[in-house]
């Protein structure tokens, strides 16, 4: 109330989403909703005193960031490299105006680290990616070369903060989709190959996607990557991943993600 004089004798209150009103939003304090993700919040207050002018000041809270989200993360014994692991995980930025920027040229905090631990919580090894969030699911593959003859209990991820989020209102910074998904066993090897969809503007180089595949029981069976070195702007690609020494069970399904 200091910057008002006289001191008001009443308030009103009024919480702005991206300048907009939210409705029902009127108290003097506000618990954040999912849709504030990614937008700008401010609150217009209205101090009022009889026999005077009411006086409104809007004050900025600052802009609402989530926390990327881990929805998998899984690893498999490699079967022929002694101490090799495969590793994948899938990350939900659940920020639609907002990206984590994995470059190399970013600060280390925007880094993605993925860690194996033993069932005694020793730290086994470690792997590091500059991959960029954007809003939805991210997909990123890589190996464990040094855990011997350890067994990994579980992998944790660690990543950008809320603050490292880089937000543009009203964005749409595109995405890829997958159809047409097929799995393809032989004798001593399997394929998964797919079509892949872009809505982005423009064409994107060397786009990884990363397949899951597992049993009926859902256990997980297979871990790959492979890579569509142009997928042309708006339009689509083929794409395959091959797994060596590897056949698969006819009714094994694979999940498919992409990362850039």
């Amino acid at each position: 109330s200091g910057v008002f004089t006289p001191e008001p004798t009443g308030w009103r209150y009024q919480w702005l989403r991206s300048g907009n009103p939210i409705p029902n939003a009127t108290n003097r304090t506000y618990t954040i909703r999912n849709a504030d993700a990614g937008t700008e919040l401010s609150v217009r207050v209205t101090a009022r005193r009889s026999g005077f002018s009411d006086r409104t000041l809007t004050l900025n809270a600052g802009r609402v960031v989530r926390m990327p989200i881990v929805r998998e993360a899984v690893t498999l014994r490699d079967a022929w490299l002694d101490g090799w692991w495969s590793w994948a995980v899938v990350i939900d930025n659940p920020n639609s105006n907002c990206v984590f920027n994995g470059g190399r040229d970013f600060p280390s905090s925007q880094r993605i680290t993925i860690e194996a631990f033993d069932a005694n919580n020793t730290l086994l090894d470690s792997s590091t990616r500059w991959t960029t969030l954007l809003p939805g699911l991210t997909g990123i593959h890589g190996m464990f070369t040094s855990v011997g003859s350890d067994l990994i209990d579980r992998i944790e991820v660690r990543g950008p903060n809320a603050n490292d989020a880089i937000c543009i209102t009203d964005s749409d910074w595109g995405a890829i989709e997958f159809n047409n998904a097929q799995i393809r066993s032989e004798r001593f090897s399997s394929t998964v190959s797919g079509i892949a969809n872009s809505s982005f503007e423009s064409d994107q180089t060397w786009v990884s996607v990363v397949a899951i595949v597992r049993n009926s029981a859902g256990s997980v069976i297979a871990i790959d990557s492979g890579s569509i070195e142009r997928l042309p702007a708006g339009r689509s690609a083929r794409f395959e991943i091959s797994f060596f020494d590897a056949t698969f069970p006819p009714n094994a399904t694979v999940e498919l993600f992409w990362n850039l």
